[in-house]
């Protein structure tokens, strides 16, 4: 999304589920799917790294297996067929079997984590938690500024795609809970 909202109609996206074809240029054709995925990201993130259990079990499980079963029809419709491209960075692999496979091992490891899950403890947020949260959110007008510059597949294109992996790194980490002390939560 960040891409599409920089780099604007020069950027061009695409993604399939279950047989649907969704992409555009910018925020052209089906972008709205992109904020779509976005919040529900969001809420999976806030919901899990917060513990709010009656949010984030159904919503894990329910991603789980559409995941799983979007990669079986993935991998049994497309005849293994099933690419990732990465253009700025020159990456372009194979998911057919990789998504089927780490989506099952995801949705086993989900549902022994809910079995064995301790109860929930939810913490108020800390000041590390914002700092590193306005530490990402700082990162957006160097973004902008990087791949509304680069063409598209050059090294400002490259550092401002790095800048958001680890802006999703640093925005993790500060929606997980900080100076919690118990038997269930360790601190941070």
């Amino acid at each position: 999304m960040i891409r599409s909202l920089f780099d604007g109609p020069s950027y061009q996206w695409g993604t399939s589920w279950f047989g649907w074809n969704f992409a555009g240029n910018g925020t052209e054709g089906d972008f709205l799917l992109l904020p779509f995925m976005v919040l529900i990201g969001f809420i999976a993130l806030w919901t899990g790294r917060r513990r709010i259990d009656a949010i984030f079990v159904p919503l894990l499980l329910l991603l789980g297996i559409v995941y799983l079963v979007d990669g079986l029809y993935l991998l049994f419709a497309d005849n293994g067929d099933y690419w990732f491209h990465g253009d700025t960075l020159g990456i372009h692999v194979n998911l057919a079997y990789a998504v089927p496979i780490s989506a099952a091992l995801m949705l086993v490891a989900s549902l022994i984590w809910i079995r064995n899950r301790e109860p929930a403890l939810t913490v108020s947020m800390k000041p590390l938690n914002w700092i590193l949260i306005g530490g990402a959110l700082s990162l957006l007008p160097l973004q902008y500024w990087l791949l509304s510059s680069g063409s598209g597949q050059d090294s400002y294109d490259s550092i401002g795609v790095m800048l958001t992996i680890g802006q999703w790194v640093a925005f993790s980490f500060g929606m997980k809970q900080v100076g919690a002390r118990s038997d269930h939560v360790l601190e941070a």
